[in-house]
């Protein structure tokens, strides 16, 4: 299991979706439900293991934001 961020996935909540109508529900009881799934599956091959993690900054960064004329951001995917 991996925990990760991204901006190219849909939303998953209806509560302040970056894009209101891209939010689909049926996507976000996929991600849940194979969620549940994943954790679950964890859970019945738990093994002894080891963790690593690494922090670093990332130096390569773009704001792709587009505002309009009262400063609200806008969709910079189109």
């Amino acid at each position: 299991m991996n925990a990760s961020h991204t901006h190219s996935a849909p939303p998953l909540t209806e509560t302040e979706p970056v894009v209101p109508e891209h939010f689909d529900p049926q996507y976000a009881d996929f991600v849940v439900r194979q969620a549940v799934a994943v954790v679950g599956d964890a859970v019945g091959r738990l093994a002894p293991a080891r963790l690593r993690y690494v922090e670093d900054r990332c130096r390569i960064a773009y704001n792709r934001r587009v505002y309009d004329a009262q400063g609200r951001a806008l969709d910079a995917d189109g």
